[in-house]
């Protein structure tokens, strides 16, 4: 059954898409790479990109199987129901883990960085609160928001581009080492969350969107997009502590920022700047949400409560937590894309069988 939906246009789609990829890069993103991959960190990202093109013809492909459909009612039409329901679970077991890791790295940030005082509980449930606002609006409100927050990220990454950044030095990048398992490790880590989050998009049917047949170019320009920050990201991080100091530090981007000024007059600009962070990560869990209680039917409030109350007490502490989310997410990406895999080789199938 297809349910008539408010049009979104490509700008839009697009920019969600840029957000959702790059929401988790500033936060774990970063400190994963930096962690398993070390000086080799670059390598890792410039051949992610690569392999990124082959993972986003995949969800291309997926996307534009029958167009009026969401990614559930494809998988019924793919598959028989029980093993459509199967992957289902599947799929969103992956993105209910996401969501409890993002939730806690992201109200960990706000504690640590600002306000050390209060109790998480407090904060995380504000944003719960916010999570749930939007939600009650639905999906199509989620991607129309990004697009406005996207924008305002935006400024903001520009805002770090002119500004005069002191103590960037070009020799933190050496010595140029390639070591093969260190920049494998690298791709699982950059590729990993962004591709599981983007799939989300596959909850949107194709012909919701305005002028879709330009949809699949403006996808791969923003995948370009999406690198450009990240690798921007990375090089004014590395560029500005050095690869050994940024190990050190749970958000080194943001440890970075602490070195920028406006004029040589305006100091202490990160808090300001970070905002743009904050919006990518709350449109992320805020689709997540959207994606688990519209695919099980679930309502949106007892998976927000849910992400809630696990990410506060299933993690002891900071080290506790990152020691969980680095063995997690290798398997998470590759259930996700495992999936996605068969997903695109059954859609190829029944292509050729209806020639």
């Amino acid at each position: 059954m297809i349910i008539l939906m408010k049009k979104i246009n490509t700008l839009q789609f697009c920019s969600c898409f840029i957000m959702l990829f790059i929401s988790s890069f500033t936060g774990i993103g970063i400190y994963s790479l930096i962690k398993n991959s070390k000086i080799n960190s670059l390598y890792s990202l410039l051949l992610s990109l690569l392999i990124s093109i082959l993972l986003i013809y995949i969800f291309l492909s997926i996307f534009n199987y029958e167009p009026n459909y969401n990614i559930k009612e494809k998988l019924n039409k793919l598959f028989n129901k029980n093993i459509s329901y199967i992957f289902i679970l599947i799929i969103c077991f992956c993105f209910f883990i996401l969501g409890i890791i993002l939730t806690y790295d992201f109200n960990n940030f706000v504690i640590s960085q600002f306000l050390s005082e209060t109790p998480m509980f407090i904060v995380a449930t504000l944003f719960a609160l916010l999570f749930n606002y939007i939600n009650n609006k639905g999906y199509e409100s989620i991607i129309r928001v990004s697009t406005i927050l996207f924008f305002l990220s935006f400024l903001l990454f520009l805002f770090v581009l002119i500004c005069n950044i002191k103590g960037f030095n070009i020799n933190n990048f050496k010595p140029i080492i390639i070591n093969s398992s260190d920049i494998i490790k690298g791709i699982i880590y950059i590729l990993g969350i962004p591709f599981s989050l983007i799939s989300m998009l596959l909850l949107v049917p194709k012909n919701i969107i305005v002028a879709n047949k330009k949809t699949n170019k403006y996808i791969y320009l923003s995948l370009f997009i999406s690198f450009i920050f990240i690798i921007t990201v990375f090089i004014f991080t590395i560029g500005i502590l050095g690869i050994n100091l940024a190990s050190l530090y749970q958000y080194p981007s943001y440890m970075a920022l602490k070195n920028i000024s406006f004029l040589n007059v305006f100091d202490r600009l990160e808090n300001i700047i970070i905002i743009g962070w904050i919006f990518q990560i709350f449109i992320s869990i805020s689709f997540i949400i959207s994606f688990i209680s519209k695919t099980l039917r679930i309502k949106h409030y007892i998976i927000n409560i849910l992400i809630l109350f696990i990410s506060l007490f299933i993690f002891e502490n900071n080290t506790f937590f990152y020691k969980i989310s680095l063995l997690l997410i290798p398997y998470i990406s590759f259930v996700i894309i495992i999936i996605s895999l068969i997903i695109f080789i059954q859609i190829k199938r029944k292509n050729n069988l209806s020639k």
